[in-house]
């Protein structure tokens, strides 16, 4: 059984921090610690999507999470449905696939089902360089 399975279907709630339910980023903070170690901090969901889109590249410098052209195992997918990011996945490299947590419910994409749900990949980030 793959690792990811532990993870699908986790509720999703926005603005939720967990254990329950969780928004995106809770959703990638609870398996950065569990899966890789790494511990992200806290943020609160900002109010409009205008300005989660301003937040995630002040988030990325401020924190050291670096662009990639190659995303590798644990790296973030940043995401959005119009031109700037507003939702964080997992990159999940043996699957070639993204785990996030949205409407509906945490899941597993690959580049073709990020599509039929009209996420766009934004970029690729690793905490190292």
């Amino acid at each position: 059984m793959h690792w990811v399975t532990a993870y699908i279907g986790a509720p999703y709630e926005r603005g939720a921090q967990g254990p329950e339910r969780y928004d995106c980023w809770s959703f990638f903070r609870r398996v950065q610690s569990e899966r890789f170690g790494r511990e992200i901090p806290l943020l609160a969901t900002p109010p409009s999507w205008r300005e989660i889109a301003q937040a995630f590249p002040r988030w990325s410098a401020e924190y050291d999470w670096h662009p990639v052209a190659k995303p590798r195992d644990g790296d973030a997918v940043f995401m959005g449905r119009l031109r700037d990011p507003t939702h964080v996945g997992i990159w999940v490299a043996d699957l070639k696939a993204t785990l996030h947590c949205c409407e509906g419910g945490s899941v597993l994409h690959d580049a073709r089902h990020l599509a039929m749900q009209t996420w766009r990949v934004r970029g690729y980030f690793t905490p190292e360089v």
